[in-house]
């Protein structure tokens, strides 16, 4: 019987991905900028496909787990005291949630009219959603996931430079 020996040439492609957006990642932590990783991964993987003689390819099923990861960090969060406060701010919640999604679906079809993305890029880069999870929905849904993560990088650099002069106001 053979020794049938691994041919890791079938996923060279793979490992330099995972590699030159770890890489990425890392300098995007190292900027502490909001979004840093996503982007500087996103960013290192974008240059080396446009500079590499090899696309960048991911099996098909990764999006199944990093949608299973990204429950794991929105669900690692929660406990028992915050399930308790749930009662109390549920009304509030709901308020907001609903708020967020009138208003996102409002600009979804204003940018579609005036800039004539398609809806599904469009609300998802006008989604209250995390960037990181609307990204994994952009990719499924075969959304433009550039845009995705371009708007809402803008937004929460935008967030993060007004939210002290909002407070300024607000005190």
């Amino acid at each position: 019987m053979k020794n049938k020996k691994p041919d890791w040439r079938r996923y060279e492609n793979t490992i330099k991905t995972f590699s030159v957006a770890f890489a990425g990642g890392i300098l995007g932590h190292l900027t502490h900028m909001p979004g840093g990783i996503i982007l500087g991964s996103m960013a290192a993987v974008g240059i080396f496909n446009m500079i590499s003689p090899s696309s960048v390819a991911l099996p098909k099923s990764f999006s199944f787990y990093l949608q299973v990861f990204a429950g794991i960090l929105l669900g690692a969060n929660l406990n028992i005291t915050e399930l308790a406060l749930f009662r109390d701010i549920l009304g509030p919640s709901l308020f907001i949630a609903l708020t967020l999604v009138c208003t996102g679906l409002c600009a979804a079809f204003g940018i579609n009219k005036l800039f004539g993305w398609d809806l599904v890029t469009a609300w998802l880069s006008c989604s209250p959603g995390r960037m990181q999870d609307m990204v994994i929905f952009a990719h499924d849904l075969k959304a433009d996931g550039t845009k995705v993560v371009i708007v809402h990088t803008t937004r929460i650099i935008l967030v993060v430079i007004l939210t002290p002069f909002i407070l300024l106001i607000l005190k």
